[in-house]
Parts: structure tokens; C-alpha cells; sequence
């Protein structure tokens, strides 16, 4: 897959994997969204990764901070939720390579998850 940089926060979403996450799941949003989905999807990425910045950037005692991080939690559970009943069904009636893209996945999965492993401490 692509070049992992090591600078980055293992967020797919961020300036630096945002090109590999989007040539893994291109296709399969393309084929499974409508124009209102990828619209709805851009904005929640954007609120998401919003709220990513600003939960990195403070600290537990902040004020705010646990609302910040329930909000992330429950934008990400409406994102999962809508993509395993919208999303998943119709790629599943494309001619994808699921296997593919899902070892796709994975391996860029490990790849982030080895970055947060050996990423400097903010």
C-alpha cells in the first residue's frame, strides 16, 4: 500500500493517510451512496476529524472535554451503524472484489495501528 508517514496521528481522515483511506474505500462509497449519503458522510468526516483536533489538543480536565469525546463517540456509532445497514448491502450487490478491499483494509488498519505504537507522545 502507500507510504506510511510517520508523523501521523493514525487518523485515516487526517492530511496524511487521507489519500491511501480514499483510494481503499473510493469504490465502494461511490457504488453505495447516493450524492445526499457522500454529502452527509463529508460532513460528519469533517465534524469527526474537528473534534479529533481539538480532543488531541486538550487535556481530560478541559473543560468540555468529556462532552467532545461523547459526541465523537456517538458520530462514529451513527457512521458504523449507517454503513452496515445502507452502505454494506448494496457494495455487497456490486462486482467489488470485497476480499480484496477487505485485505486492503486490514493491512492499512495495521499499518496505522503500528504508527500509534511507535508515535512520539503529543
Amino acid at each position: 500500500m502507500g507510504h506510511v508517514d510517520p508523523h501521523s496521528t493514525g487518523d485515516p481522515h487526517d492530511g496524511n493517510n487521507q489519500t491511501d483511506y480514499r483510494q481503499v474505500t473510493s469504490q465502494a462509497r461511490c457504488c453505495a451512496h447516493t450524492r445526499r449519503h457522500q454529502d452527509e458522510a463529508e460532513v460528519e468526516h469533517a465534524s469527526a476529524k474537528d473534534l479529533i483536533a481539538q480532543i488531541l489538543g486538550s487535556s481530560p480536565s478541559d473543560d468540555l472535554y468529556d462532552a467532545k469525546v461523547k459526541v465523537l463517540g456517538e458520530y462514529i456509532d451513527h457512521r458504523v451503524k449507517e454503513e452496515e445497514t445502507e452502505m454494506f448491502p448494496k457494495v455487497r450487490k456490486t462486482e467489488l472484489d470485497l476480499k480484496s478491499l477487505g485485505e486492503s483494509l486490514a493491512q492499512r488498519t495495521e499499518e496505522l495501528m503500528g504508527e500509534a505504537q511507535t508515535a512520539p507522545a503529543h
